[in-house]
Formats: C-alpha cells, structure tokens, sequence
C-alpha cells in the first residue's frame, strides 16, 4: 500500500525508487516531511533533519498569558485547554542537539528515519552514497588531527572512538544524498535550485 501511495509522487518515480538503500520507509518518511516548496536551500532540509552542526536561533516554549514582545513561530496546545506559543528566544543554541529549556532544533523522527534507518539502508545496499562518501569519509577522519568534542572533552578525530567515527561519517552520507534529492526534487516541481549558505557564502563545497 505504501508503494501504490508514493507511486503518486514524481520525485519517488524519477529519483528515490532509483537510489540503492532508499526504501519505502525512508521515502515516505521523505515525501511526508519534507515541505519542498519551503527548502529553498538544501540548508534548510539540514536543519530540519537535525545534520546542521552550526548555531541557530533558539526558540522556546511559553503560555501565551505570558507573551511579551518574542516574535511568535506558532500556537500549540498547552495544558488544561490553554494555548502555548513557539516563541524566537533572541539566544543562539546548536542546530543538531538539544539543550536545555529550549524547543528541539530539528525534527527527531525524521533525524532518526535518515541517519538510524536509511544510513543503514545505504551500507547494507553498498550504494553510490556509501562508496563515494561513507567509507572516504570515515577513513580521512581516522587520520584526521582536528579536534572535535568528545566525551565533553577536546579530541583529536584520530582519537576518539570508532562509533564516533562511524555515526560522523553517516551524517556526511546522508547530507550528501540530501544535497542531490533537493536540486532533484527541486527541479522536478520546476522550482528554483540555490546553492547551500556554505557554498554560497563560504565557499565551501562539503561539510562535515
């Protein structure tokens, strides 16, 4: 059933069905969440999908007897038939991790349908994305002397465990494959394609 549904739609026709490791799962998970109009840059569906390590501006949850001047994002249910709002903080927090007293940056579902079931999907079909990302990836981070935090501390990648490694490499992965569904999906509705912020402003082609 799930297949006759995304046989509905032309990114699942003309790009997902054709990538080895996306299953149905993952692509309804994909055409489910991923507003495509809204993802004007492929930065955009990063963030959401929680694989923007970069700061954001945090947002917090308040009852709305308590709404001052705090640009609102949206309403939501409160307890006791009250209403809350989703409110900008002005604070800057990290866009792939909670913190403390802050809304979640990122959808976890999906964060967890791309990196904890499709990364997967990718290694076990030996796909394009793992040969061409996953295992360089990986590999260059075993001699790779930066520093990254680890176990709260400051650590060489060289150093810190396999699993780090390995969880680091299939977050680049799936951001790779992210990258080529946004200019696929993009064009497919016959929409504008940009360049991420990175490559756009920075200048850099990949991040990790």
């Amino acid at each position: 059933m799930l297949k006759k549904t995304l046989k509905r739609f032309p990114v699942y026709n003309e790009f997902l069905e054709r990538v080895p490791g996306v299953g149905p799962i993952a692509a309804g998970w994909i055409i489910g969440e991923i507003n495509i109009e809204v993802a004007t840059t492929v930065s955009k569906i990063w963030q959401y999908c929680g694989l923007n390590p970069s700061l954001v501006q945090g947002k917090k949850r308040i009852p709305k007897s308590k709404h001052k001047n705090e640009r609102i994002v949206r309403e939501v249910a409160g307890k006791d038939g009250n209403v809350d709002l989703i409110v900008f903080s002005g604070d800057m927090i990290k866009g792939d991790r909670p913190t403390a007293g802050y809304v979640l940056p990122y959808h976890k579902p999906l964060r967890t349908a791309m990196v904890g079931v499709m990364a997967d999907g990718f290694i076990k079909a030996q796909s394009p994305y793992c040969m061409d990302f996953y295992y360089p990836y990986k590999e260059r981070l075993s001699q790779n002397k930066n520093t990254v935090t680890h176990l709260k501390k400051e650590v060489a990648w060289e150093d810190v465990s396999k699993g780090h490694r390995d969880r680091a490499a299939k977050r680049y992965m799936v951001k790779m494959f992210l990258k080529d569904l946004y200019v696929a999906w993009r064009e497919i509705e016959g929409l504008p394609v940009r360049s991420s912020y990175q490559e756009q402003y920075l200048g850099h082609k990949h991040e990790d």
